[in-house]
């Protein structure tokens, strides 16, 4: 009863309402056995100053108290620190058989007397360890809020045998491909030697983890060193209805250390591409595709290529199968140079040609110079004009060209000298026409032909004699170039 001054009020207690009323047989002291579980007492307030009494009923309930089971433990080393231990807290669901632990305080003590006497209980905010591990602890269970409702019971404790392993040291590899001491292991390969259905497994980076109780590798199929050239992992095992140990798990770095480097080529020449291995005793295996999705060779050496393209290349460390490095292979031509024009100029030809790197010059594919023209050529013969690059070769596509000698005098008289203009080897423009034009001085178009072969002019207009004296020429060749000069025709 809150708030109850004894000054002001006097309370009493009674069995029936009846006793109440005639204010009877009131409970003598503060103690009362009920003799059900739910019983009730009337009580009596009487005001001492005004002598006003009021009533009411208590409820007693009752509740037994809890009932601990006397069982038994079987214990671990289950951290592998090399003590036994056991979660207490765990403990306190089996402690009452399986039933609720709702409003229940659970304390454990190495002695009986320790329990009941409510001192040197066992720290229960971690696992409880020992060394030795006792044989009993004592189980205090009480009802939370309610004085002296306990039991006390025992816990007999076993050792768990120690699952017992043939091997203490696995090895498996990852894929290093970068080379830098960094790859993705599948650790669940040790499945395949414990299986699931007979052990439970877990992995942690090192044992420092497992003493420490701290979270196991969360995807170990896909699991990633977490520092450069990490040696191992440990996988604890534990057989079902053993202890758990452990085994270490040897980490491989499988490595591609292989360059691929081509340099330009000319066109029309054919290169090996040869992969270089940082390694030679590395055992891997080729398969080069084309950009066709082809496989080309399966040799380490590509022979014989000549295109400029792309090429796949899978490299396999047959050392290790799972483990492979794609390489993107490009090859390239050089641009050729390229002959642009050629310059007449008398008896010499100046060839004008572009590329990206330093030039030579030919006449005949054979004899090559620097210098960039060619001399004391005759007039009237088609000559034929190479370029290459001085240090990569790279024969660019031939140039054709001809000096044209066209006299400045002319007999038609018919004795067979002189008797008239002939331009030859025009084919060197690839069939494309020339056109060559005769003026009097007055500007009358006198003759005319257009050919791809050859243009002859007899010195005649329209098949009559001319007068002797100095006709214009133009000359129009398809490169562009118009020729002028003039003619003097004497028929005499």
């Amino acid at each position: 009863i809150e708030n109850f001054n004894p000054n002001l009020y006097n309370i009493q207690y009674f069995t029936s309402l009846e006793d109440l009323e005639n204010n009877v047989n009131a409970i003598e002291g503060n103690e009362f056995t009920p003799n059900s579980a739910a019983y009730p007492i009337y009580v009596s307030f009487t005001n001492l100053i005004t002598g006003c009494v009021a009533t009411n009923i208590l409820t007693l309930n009752t509740v037994g108290a809890p009932k601990p089971q006397a069982g038994f433990k079987e214990v671990c080393d289950t951290n592998l620190n090399g003590l036994y231990d056991l979660d207490l807290n765990l403990l306190d669901i089996e402690v009452m058989d399986g039933g609720s632990t709702e409003g229940l305080v659970f304390t454990y003590y190495l002695t009986e007397q320790d329990a009941r006497d409510e001192i040197n209980a066992l720290d229960d905010s971690d696992y409880y360890e020992a060394d030795p591990f006792p044989t009993l602890i004592w189980v205090r269970v009480e009802r939370a809020n309610i004085e002296d409702c306990h039991d006390v019971k025992k816990v007999t404790i076993s050792f768990t045998p120690l699952t017992e392993l043939n091997i203490s040291n696995l090895d498996t590899y990852g894929c290093d491909l970068e080379n830098n001491g960094n790859a993705v292991f599948d650790l669940t390969f040790v499945e395949s030697i414990f299986p699931p259905n007979q052990f439970v497994l877990a992995y942690y980076e090192n044992l420092e983890q497992i003493h420490n109780r701290e979270p196991e590798i969360a995807n170990p199929n896909v699991y990633e060193n977490s520092s450069p050239y990490q040696n191992t992992v440990v996988a604890m095992v534990e057989e079902i209805g053993f202890c758990p140990t452990y085994v270490t798990i040897n980490l491989d770095y499988a490595t591609i250390e292989l360059t691929v480097n081509t340099e330009p080529f000319c066109p029309g020449d054919a290169i090996d591409i040869v992969p270089q291995q940082a390694n030679a005793s590395d055992n891997f295996g080729y398969e080069w595709v084309n950009q066709s999705g082809e496989i080309i060779s399966t040799d380490a050496i590509l022979t014989n290529v000549t295109e400029a393209t792309t090429y796949t290349l899978t490299v396999t460390n047959l050392d290790y199968p799972l483990c492979s490095k794609i390489f993107e292979v490009e090859t390239t031509h050089y641009e050729p140079p390229v002959i642009l024009d050629i310059v007449e100029d008398g008896n010499t030809i100046t060839v004008l040609a572009s590329g990206l790197y330093p030039i030579q010059y030919s006449m005949d594919g054979v004899n090559w110079q620097g210098l960039n023209y060619f001399t004391d050529l005759e007039a009237g013969y088609e000559y034929v004009f190479y370029v290459r690059y001085i240090e990569q070769g790279c024969l660019g596509e031939p140039y054709s060209g001809t000096i044209f000698m066209i006299p400045n005098v002319i007999t038609p008289n018919g004795d067979g000298y002189n008797d008239e203009i002939i331009i030859e080897n025009l084919h060197v423009f690839d069939g494309q026409n020339s056109t060559f034009q005769v003026y009097d001085r007055y500007g009358k178009l006198i003759f005319e032909e257009t050919s791809n072969t050859e243009i002859i002019w007899d010195g005649k207009y329209l098949g009559r004699v001319l007068n002797s004296t100095d006709y214009y020429y133009i000359f129009k060749i398809p490169d562009g170039r118009e020729i002028k000069g003039h003619i003097t025709v004497k028929n005499y």
